[in-house]
């Protein structure tokens, strides 16, 4: 009968000791969509809205350089029969100097647009890393993955998608400052 006894509590105590394994030591895992999380953000949306400002001034800029460039080869155009040829040559290489230099201009802007869209990026998504973290250290998981059109993750069970509850807490962060 103590043999018996001793069976039962061995057998309760590897029912407790499995429980506690698997309750204590199995990490708890959620995975957020995260380029609709990027999408999303409001702190994103308002980085593209100062972007696509920026582009439009740098626009701008170039139409009138460009402006400015048709009015001298229209009046190139009305005033070369009464200019000599040493004048007209003179007048072709300044016209081609500028366009050269319209040219230059609007290389740089491009390469300016690119460091500047990258910056913005990048600035983006340390902001949404760093919220991302501190949420998951807030609501106590071990693993918070990201998943990707590139597909990183393939499937996962709905229930451990945090994608809506993480999309609220960064966006709620955002007005905070």
């Amino acid at each position: 009968m103590k043999f018996i006894y001793q069976i039962v509590i061995v057998i309760v105590l590897a029912g407790i000791i499995s429980f506690g394994v698997n309750y204590f030591i199995t990490p708890k895992i959620a995975y957020v969509r995260i380029g609709e999380v990027v999408n999303k953000y409001e702190g994103m949306l308002e980085a593209k809205n100062s972007y696509k400002d920026k582009m439009s001034s740098w626009q701008a800029n170039v139409d009138t350089l460009e402006l400015d460039y048709q009015k001298m080869v229209s009046k190139y155009n009305l005033e070369s029969s009464k200019l000599s040829d040493a004048q007209k040559r003179e007048q072709v290489v300044n016209l081609q100097n500028q366009k050269d230099n319209i040219q230059k201009y609007i290389q740089v802007l491009e390469q300016k647009a690119q460091e500047e869209d990258e910056k913005m990026t990048k600035a983006v998504i340390n902001q949404i890393n760093s919220s991302i973290e501190e949420y998951g250290k807030s609501k106590g998981y071990d693993y918070v993955l990201g998943t990707t059109n590139e597909g990183n993750i393939l499937y996962g069970v709905k229930s451990n998608d945090i994608t809506e509850s993480v999309l609220q807490y960064v966006n709620d962060k955002y007005k905070q400052k």
